[in-house]
């Protein structure tokens, strides 16, 4: 039976870049969901191109201070 695994990702305040911030935080998310998906004994197939995920991201200090956290989500086809 085929299903999905919602996954997540936090970065933690690791980032100078929300590009790269948000990236990682979806890559995390979609290794957290083929991992639900294989603990379930399904087997992963990941999506690719613009709807790998979905990112939230929050920034704390300002110029070359600045530092980014982002939280993404990804639900990874499980069958």
């Amino acid at each position: 039976m085929a299903d999905s695994h919602k996954g997540w990702g936090d970065t933690g305040w690791n980032h100078d870049n929300k590009r790269d911030c948000c990236e990682d935080a979806i890559w995390l998310a979609q290794e957290d969901s083929m991992n639900l998906c294989e603990m379930a004994g399904g087997h992963p197939k990941v999506p690719s191109g613009s709807s790998r995920g979905l990112c939230d991201w929050d920034a704390r200090g300002s110029g070359r201070d600045r530092v980014y956290r982002c939280v993404g989500r990804a639900d990874v086809y499980c069958r």
